[in-house]
């Protein structure tokens, strides 16, 4: 395991390239950027059930009680093990989920989002 601090983008790409998999059982994170971020580059994730991060990745983790230290670790276990074929495809459900979330994605929607807004605005 490596708990870092501030990291420049290659070690970032380091740690993403020789990571067994990615964990954040967080009780407080936002919309889940880093847990698209590891599905993107192709990881298994431990991630907190029922809250931001099981959104950003839908069914594609491995999900725990993040109140509970034996349900992380029964969670890390689990991904630590996964070999072949399961590791594989949760992974890949996991990076197709994130492409879905784009960036690109999200500022088409917004476009789309304002142009409609306009259009019912100039109608008014």
């Amino acid at each position: 395991m490596v708990l870092s601090p501030y990291t420049t983008e290659a070690e970032l790409r380091w740690l993403y390239e020789n990571a067994t998999a990615f964990c954040l059982p967080s009780l407080l994170e936002g919309f889940g950027m880093p847990a698209l971020e590891a599905a993107s580059r192709g990881l298994v994730s431990v991630l907190s059930g029922g809250g931001a991060l099981e959104e950003a990745v839908g069914s594609c983790a491995v999900l725990v009680d993040p109140l509970s230290a034996p349900s992380i670790a029964q969670g890390l276990t689990r991904a630590v093990r996964m070999r072949g074929a399961e590791s594989r495809a949760l992974a890949a459900a996991a990076q197709g989920h994130a492409q879905k979330l784009s960036r690109e994605r999200f500022l088409a929607s917004w476009r789309d989002l304002l142009l409609a807004e306009g259009a019912v605005r100039q109608a008014a």
